[in-house]
This record gives C-alpha cells, structure tokens and sequence, in this order.
C-alpha cells in the first residue's frame, strides 16, 4: 500500500526487502492480486509497480533482512550494511517485526528512517523516525491499549496478525504519508506521530506528535 502510493506520487527508485511469499490473506488486506498467482511479495509488488508507472526502477531484495541479522554484532558487517542503507534517501520500515527496527536504529544511517506500525483492530498507527526510533516505538506501544490476545491466525502466516481491512489499513496509511510529505514540502522536521482513531460518534483520526 506504501509503495503503490509512493510509485503513483512519482517516485521512480525504489527498492524492497522482503522474503515473504504472497498468501490470501495479503489479497484482501493490501495491493495485492490473486490474478498474478502464487509469487513471492518483491517480485509481485515490483510487477504491479512498473504496471502503475513506466518509470519506475524497482529492485527487490529477499535476504537482505536475513543477511542483517546474522552479522549485526560483527562491526565490519554492520559498517557494510550501513554504506548499502546509505545509498537511499528515505527508509521505511513496515516489517512490525521489532528485530529490524533495533538493528536500523543500531545502524548511523544518513538516510531518513520512518518505522510503521498498526495495532490490533487498526486503532492506531504508530510512526518512529530515526535516530532512537526503537525505544520511542516499544514506550508508546506499552502505552497504548493493543489488543495482543484478540489476533487473527490466518493459514500460511508464519505468526499471528492484527485484525483489520483493507479499508482500516489504507486510511490510517494514507494520513501517515500526507502527514510525512507535508512536514517535507513545508521544510518541517518530521517528529515522532501516531494515529488514533475515534469511531463511537462517527469515524475521527487525531494526530499526536512528539
């Protein structure tokens, strides 16, 4: 959903790290299609993204992930890693996956690093940015009433998943990217964010920076 945003934006270079394969329930969640069939998730995203635009550069990565968490505690290993990070503009981490977040934030990156997460039920969406992303994302994930015990265990999925739509995803991701291309036309510093949603008298998202 990020990346379709971003190619549809204008954005021309992008690149994906991901190893995960595209299941079912990633169809009804995101901008995925069941006529594409079973592939993994860069190789499908990087057709769909050369689809929406004619110049569009999208590379895919599936082991770069892997290769980060195998060699994070070797230094000539993470100064590699640094120098490849360091070759993008803009970083966004939607993995929800806390080990990457500790290894980018351990990482003196020159990029710009957002880290995405949504909580159960799609209440709220938290945004971290670099530098000392992870501690901020894990204090105000404690702070927040997330729901862990009511997941949703689709078959295929390697861990349970929050419980949410197409439609409750897309608005809160949606809001986050205007928010975040805003602060950048407006020359603003882009600060830790989340958003939270209001549904008893009608549907609300507030945004509360810090």
């Amino acid at each position: 959903m990020l990346a379709t945003t971003l190619v549809r934006g204008g954005c021309t270079n992008i690149v994906l790290f991901d190893h995960d394969g595209k299941e079912p329930e990633n169809v009804c969640r995101s901008d995925y299609r069941f006529s594409s069939g079973i592939l993994d998730k860069v190789s499908d995203l990087s057709m769909e993204l050369t689809a929406i635009s004619p110049f569009a550069e999208v590379l895919t990565n599936q082991r770069f992930i892997d290769f980060a968490k195998i060699g994070i505690n070797d230094d000539r290993w993470k100064d590699t890693l640094t120098q490849s990070l360091n070759e993008y503009d803009i970083i966004f981490d939607c993995t929800a996956d806390n080990d990457v977040a500790h290894i980018l934030d351990q990482l003196s990156a020159r990029c710009k690093i957002f880290n995405l997460s949504i909580t159960n039920h799609a209440k709220e969406l938290v945004c971290s940015v670099s530098p000392d992303s992870y501690r901020w994302a894990m204090e105000m994930f404690e702070k927040l009433e997330n729901d862990v015990e009511d997941l949703y265990n689709p078959a295929g999925c390697w861990s349970p998943t929050f419980k949410a739509s197409y439609n409750d995803i897309a608005v809160l991701v949606q809001y986050a990217i205007k928010h975040i291309n805003t602060c950048f036309e407006s020359d603003l510093p882009v600060r830790n964010f989340f958003l939270s949603t209001q549904s008893d008298k009608g549907f609300t998202i507030k945004l509360s920076q810090f």
